[in-house]
């Protein structure tokens, strides 16, 4: 399972923050189980040791609230980029939810590195949103990520009303 790690070194406070190195694939997947702006300088010293220790390696970080639907870091986002990410360039892709809707930004690293945050997240939609959950597919050969939105519930694609917020591709983006 993804978010089984059983090892002790790969996580932080029981499983807080964990991570999954794919090697084959090269990539690292990194959870960040709490919200990062509430205390713990400690966490973050993990998850930037986790991150320099790997440091060769693309990076895909799990959170709770990066964005909000204004394309904007939320507070624990700005103290994850602030702290963290702006000082890894294999953060490559933030995926995040908590706030309504669904958003994709593109930001640079100082060293010009492209990463991807998206943030999706059905929970509050009144109208057949149940069932809907988003596809993401990692292509290890062209490095490509596509993204689609998909219910098995209503055999649907796409419950927004802006497809290209649910159904894309983010090209060697890993």
């Amino acid at each position: 399972a993804l978010c089984d790690v059983r090892e002790p070194e790969q996580q932080f406070n029981g499983g807080e923050c964990w991570y999954t190195l794919f090697e084959e694939q090269n990539l690292l997947l990194v959870g960040v189980g709490w919200p990062p702006d509430v205390g713990g300088e400690d966490r973050m010293e993990w998850l930037n040791g986790i991150l320099d220790r790997y440091g060769d390696v693309p990076a895909v970080i799990l959170t709770h609230a990066y964005l909000d639907n204004n394309k904007l870091e939320s507070h624990s986002g700005m103290k994850l980029r602030n702290e963290v990410i702006s000082r890894h360039p294999n953060v490559r892709l933030i995926l995040c939810g908590h706030h309504k809707g669904a958003v994709r930004v593109e930001r640079t690293h100082e060293d010009g590195t492209t990463y991807h945050a998206v943030m999706y997240n059905l929970q509050a939609e009144k109208r057949k949103a149940s069932g809907y959950c988003m596809w993401i597919t990692f292509d290890p050969v062209t490095r490509n990520i596509s993204f689609t939105s998909y219910s098995s519930v209503f055999d649907d694609y796409n419950f927004m009303d802006d497809p290209s917020q649910e159904t894309f591709v983010l090209e060697n983006a890993f």
